[in-house]
């Protein structure tokens, strides 16, 4: 017979059942600005084993500049020329002068090797290069990568929330299929939910989440939830802290979200050896800022901050593809933790990408 209707109850009756163009981050070694055409040389983050891989900027054709560009297009040479090499004494001590050159497409893109840049709307061409349409400057050198201030999830099984409240509660989630668990006994469920919720997946300052696929060992068929461990407010309200809550706290919500009966079902069939269960750890992070402004400029939106992307086909909810995560850094004390991270953009790796239910993504 199966467990068809737990399922149904754990999930809220969800059951589960190329274009060549991409956009991924690179790690830049150097440039060639005297080859035809110029290009920039350097590791490409997405792809395994990172092969090294020569990037050129074709000629765009018109209509395909990303939306939320109000600038002419930085080339090849404005990520490889030192703005600053050439210049003369006069010319340092002239703060019109050092202005200019920051506001100009090769002061703003300039690029270290061992800097981060995004290289958006690519393909391999005929020739074994890169073409690209487009290219954006994530990290400006190695320091900004090694310290941590930017950081670079590729590839990552991720996903865009749906805002809400004018933008203001908006968030990139990811997760860790390669550290999944697997449980076949409620008090094994119980403590390694526990674990899992304690531990932060990868070691990231953020909101720890884990998916929960339950799996009718009879049918095969699987059902999907997810929880979180939540920060809780202490203090006054002039000296408030945000403190992690106990992982027995979070597991008690987590079982208190079902009816009685729901609850009864569950454990019952844990019982019986008819269930077992996949737990994938992962992380949130909450858009900010500058970040979450861009969010709610409908026409300037960045392509990597699009949420409706991952839109499942029914538009009910966002789904999971594997992405590219760019995370930076920040303090932020009001969020109970001093180096938290916040997303920048998360881009799917293929153009062909389809979004996946949770109940696809972490089986």
């Amino acid at each position: 017979m199966g467990n068809l209707g737990i399922l149904k109850q754990f999930s809220g009756a969800r059951i589960g059942a190329t274009g060549d163009l991409r956009d991924f981050p690179l790690q830049v070694t150097g440039y060639d600005l005297n080859s035809d055409p110029a290009v920039i040389i350097g590791r490409d983050l997405s792809s395994e084993n990172n092969p090294e891989v020569r990037v050129w900027l074709r000629e765009m054709r018109q209509g395909s500049q990303p939306q939320d560009s109000n600038q002419t297009r930085p080339e090849v040479f404005d990520f490889g020329n030192d703005p600053y090499a050439k210049l003369t004494d006069d010319q340092r001590n002239n703060d019109a002068h050092i202005q200019a050159i920051k506001v100009s497409n090769n002061g703003k893109c300039y690029t270290k090797p061992g800097g981060i840049l995004l290289v958006q709307g690519a393909y391999k061409d005929k020739d074994g290069l890169i073409s690209a349409n487009w290219i954006n400057k994530v990290a400006g050198d190695a320091d900004e990568v090694r310290e941590g201030r930017t950081v670079v999830l590729a590839p990552i099984l991720a996903r865009m929330t749906i805002p809400v409240s004018n933008n203001r509660h908006h968030f990139a989630e990811v997760l860790y299929p390669e550290q999944k668990v697997v449980v076949t006994s409620q008090l094994e469920f119980d403590s390694q939910l526990m674990n899992l919720l304690a531990s932060n997946a990868n070691g990231a300052p953020s909101t720890p989440i884990v998916a929960i696929n339950l799996v009718d060992r009879e049918t095969g068929e699987y059902a999907a939830n997810m929880t979180e461990r939540r920060k809780i407010r202490q203090g006054t309200t002039a000296n408030t802290v945000w403190v992690d809550e106990n992982p027995q706290v979070s597991l008690k919500r987590f079982w208190d979200s079902f009816a009685p009966e729901v609850q009864t079902n569950i454990r019952g069939a844990f019982d019986r050896g008819e269930l077992f269960a996949y737990l994938v750890p992962g992380v949130r992070y909450r858009f900010i800022g500058r970040s979450l402004e861009a969010l709610a400029k409908e026409v300037n939106r960045r392509p990597g901050q699009r949420w409706e992307t991952f839109l499942l086909g029914d538009n009910s909810n966002t789904g999971w593809m594997q992405c590219s995560v760019i995370l930076r850094r920040h303090s932020n004390s009001a969020a109970g933790a001093d180096e938290e991270y916040f997303p920048t953009g998360v881009w799917p790796v293929s153009a062909n990408e389809k979004s996946q239910s949770l109940e696809n993504a972490a089986i």
